[in-house]
């Protein structure tokens, strides 16, 4: 008797063991807010969409098929906002009282396109030419980094102040230097805001009115990565923010990620999820910008004069990357002392600033890289032999 009673208390436990496994997962399921984002006329997919509830600090970006997934208990964010964030788009707002929390699906987001006249800056009247300026910073071998880790979320954001001349300037490439990533890659964003002076200088107006995204994947062989920006058609007048923002991890394990930062210090700031607020840092990250700034005829003599002269004090060396005696094309070719970059033409051909006591690292996907020390001589060329498969 009293074994059968034990049996059958066990079989009660069993079914309230089982039910209540049933009711805490349904709970936790409901805390995943999900669902597709789709531009409301074509009904495509939008890829890497802005999504947070601003003022708490909750937020994550939609993957390239427009699937977004973002943990919150609706009961904690009564009376609260979910808003939706892209270029080209109008900001969408959803009541979390409203949002969709469905089990097995992914409710559609409909987003509409900005029809309103794209805002630009007036180009200029004025006689002139275009000349190239470099501005920006970069690492020459401080111990200064910035870095996202265990806990980033997606749409994170590591930002620095770009001190610039006053003038209409085009911006033609951004550079930036990794130190250390353990996944297998991450896709990140160029943002490039406006400086909100009535914010103590944050990150403002996003100016890429181009509608489309700027993208980069970093992987454990990125090094010096340089991106290239004519195509967007971004202009500035004044200082101007450069940001990378995190978008999606590709590999197992907590995110590492160190970026080579700098002693200067004219603004620098990061956030930790997406649309988060903006937090300031002590030093500036390691961006590098090539841009064409526009200087009126009357100026310009001085100013190319004035260029001359300090290119006329460089010293460069030039060489040719071989495999097996045949040209190899699209290597880069990169100072490890002054950070400069370039990429061999057609012809595996080169020509970089170096110092003598420079040294230059040469990469290119499918190779192993290799190091090479510049030394007294004008040319300095290196062979470049496949891994093995």
């Amino acid at each position: 008797m009293k074994r059968w009673l034990c049996n059958k208390m066990t079989i009660k436990y069993t079914r309230f063991f089982l039910v209540g496994l049933f009711i805490s997962l349904s709970g936790f399921a409901q805390k995943d807010y999900k669902g597709i984002i789709l531009d409301a006329n074509t009904k495509e997919p939008i890829p890497y969409v802005n999504i947070a509830i601003v003022e708490d600090r909750l937020g994550t970006v939609s993957n390239e098929e427009g699937i977004f997934h973002l943990e919150m208990n609706p009961v904690d964010f009564k009376g609260k906002k979910i808003q939706f964030s892209c270029l080209g788009y109008e900001t969408k707002e959803i009541h979390v009282e409203s949002a969709e929390m469905i089990f097995n699906g992914y409710p559609r987001i409909l987003m509409k396109p900005y029809v309103h006249a794209l805002e630009g800056i007036l180009l200029t009247d004025a006689n002139g030419r275009f000349f190239n300026d470099e501005i920006g910073y970069r690492n020459y071998g401080n111990n200064i980094f910035g870095y996202w880790k265990e806990g980033t979320s997606l749409g994170a954001e590591l930002a620095t102040r770009i001190k610039a001349k006053k003038g209409l300037r085009k911006l033609k490439t951004f550079e930036f230097e990794v130190w250390h990533t353990n996944l297998d890659s991450l896709l990140v964003r160029i943002n490039f805001y406006d400086v909100n002076r009535k914010k103590g200088g944050k990150p403002g107006v996003n100016l890429n009115k181009s509608r489309k995204n700027i993208l980069f994947t970093i992987t454990k062989n990125t090094k010096i990565a340089k991106i290239h920006l004519e195509s967007f058609n971004i202009y500035t007048e004044n200082d101007f923010i450069a940001s990378l923002e995190l978008l999606e991890v590709f590999g197992e394990g907590d995110i590492e990620l160190m970026l080579a930062g700098t002693l200067n210090t004219p603004g620098s700031f990061r956030r930790y999820t997406s649309m988060g607020q903006w937090e300031r840092l002590s030093h500036s990250m390691a961006y590098h910008i090539s841009s064409d700034l526009f200087v009126e005829d009357g100026k310009y003599q001085r100013v190319e004069n004035k260029a001359k002269r300090s290119e006329s004090k460089k010293s460069y060396i030039t060489g040719f990357v071989l495999e097996m005696g045949r040209p190899v094309a699209n290597v880069k070719v990169s100072n490890t002392n002054t950070k400069a970059v370039v990429v061999t033409d057609a012809n595996g051909r080169y020509k970089i600033e170096a110092n003598r006591n420079d040294t230059l690292h040469f990469f290119k996907d499918g190779f192993k890289q290799a190091y090479k020390q510049v030394g007294n001589k004008p040319t300095l060329n290196a062979n470049l032999y496949r891994e093995a498969k």
